[in-house]
């Protein structure tokens, strides 16, 4: 895919400027949607201690499983706009 006239590789994009409270924006979506860390995890195809770790603020997700969560967020009301903004916007 070609993003400004350059390649982008979706597996290896990493956001720039996280909010510093990510972590509590990722654990209040997985409780909106009702899912468990395992769940998470297995969606996204990595270990539950890599989702640990970012639910810990000890790393974030890169690439496709920034992806996967960002359009986990908009299939749950109010989702998007918690990991945009902080809070749920319904």
């Amino acid at each position: 895919m070609a993003v400004e006239g350059r390649d982008f590789n979706v597996e290896e994009y990493e956001p720039s400027g996280w909010p510093e409270d990510f972590p509590q924006r990722l654990e209040s979506l997985l409780g909106m949607a009702d899912l468990t860390r395992g769940d998470l995890a297995r969606h996204l195809g990595v270990t539950e201690r890599t989702v640990q770790r970012w639910l810990v603020g000890g790393g974030r997700p890169k690439g496709g499983s920034y992806y996967a969560i960002m359009q986990l967020s908009r299939s749950v009301p109010g989702g998007f706009e918690l990991m945009l903004y902080g809070e749920a916007r319904e």
